[in-house]
């Protein structure tokens, strides 16, 4: 008995060896296996990154306004994203709307102390008894809050700051030789990437200058004709209505969708009104019927340079 005992424990053995020695090469072929499948998912995802596009933005707002449709678009594409801010707006009409009254640093020297009425609130603004956590605004003060807007802005629409890059030219005052310089240094930041920019048709002086250079950039093979959309402001394709000679492109997106729910998110910080947390209401106090205009009919027009395309819909959501 002792005998068959020693033969069943001396089998037993011999079987547990066996069966470690054959686990051991299946579980280095498994490991291999998700090794080299790992490596090849991270081979296809460097292989699909696309272009990033580049927003030439030449006032707080228009990144939605004109840009936000286009912008969801984009990112539903998985494109990375990066806005070029050209100005902080501190000269808008919305200031002194804000402050309730004209002052030394207005565009109307000779309107000084007239009070100014809030057709939005309906009411002469006043930063005392209204608590405004910057006081009467400065221009100074003014153009910072914009750029606050701004970057809250773009982080409801999904861009990191780090993808952001702000100039402080003086708005209604840009230059060619300033915007330019702009616009030549982030072809030099991204070259190959797509480029979004106003219309040279735009009845703002500021967008059809931004336009204009970048007109010029294709014309001295800076950047290819093929790198580069138009964009028609809410302003000048809807009130004032000029007559662009190009067949223009019509992008939308559908009203209940991740995208729509995002934009209108983006208006919702210009129209947020808390002055005692330093949030004024920026876009609305200025343009408040383009945002309604943009809610009413949420798309944006564009067209290709040089070109006349046929009309086409683009459906982002």
């Amino acid at each position: 008995m002792k005998k068959t005992h020693g033969l069943i424990l001396l089998l037993l053995l011999i079987i547990c060896w066996a069966l470690i020695n054959e686990e051991v090469p299946y579980v280095n072929s498994q490991t291999l296996a998700t090794s080299e499948k790992n490596t090849l998912a991270q081979a296809k995802t460097k292989k699909a990154i696309p272009r990033p596009v580049i927003y030439l933005v030449p006032h707080a707002d228009d990144e939605t306004l004109t840009y936000g449709v286009d912008i969801q678009k984009e990112r539903q594409r998985g494109r990375p994203i990066y806005l070029i801010l050209f100005s902080q707006g501190e000269e808008s009409i919305a200031r002194e709307v804000l402050n309730g009254h004209y002052d030394h640093q207005s565009v109307n020297k000779n309107r000084v102390g007239e009070p100014i009425l809030c057709r939005w609130h309906g009411r002469i603004h006043s930063p005392n008894e209204e608590h405004f956590a910057d006081g009467s605004l400065s221009r100074k003060e003014f153009g910072k809050a914009r750029i606050r807007d701004f970057y809250r802005v773009a982080k409801v629409l999904g861009i990191p700051s780090s993808h952001i890059r702000t100039y402080s030219l003086p708005n209604d005052h840009f230059t060619p030789s300033q915007v330019q310089s702009v616009i030549d240094s982030a072809l030099k930041k991204f070259p190959g990437a797509d480029f979004r920019t106003m219309s040279p048709y735009d009845v703002h002086p500021d967008h059809a200058l931004i336009g204009k250079e970048l007109a010029n950039a294709i014309q001295t093979n800076k950047i290819s004709a093929s790198q580069v959309h138009y964009f028609v402001s809410i302003y000048t394709d809807r009130f004032a209505k000029v007559d662009i000679p190009f067949k223009k492109h019509i992008s939308t997106i559908k009203k209940g969708s991740k995208a729509y729910i995002r934009l209108v998110q983006s208006m919702d910080v210009y129209r947020d009104y808390d002055p005692k947390q330093g949030s004024y209401a920026t876009g609305y106090h200025s343009v408040p019927k383009q945002f309604d205009a943009l809610i009413k009919a949420t798309y944006t027009s564009w067209y290709l340079p040089q070109i006349a395309p046929s009309n086409k819909k683009e459906t982002a959501g």
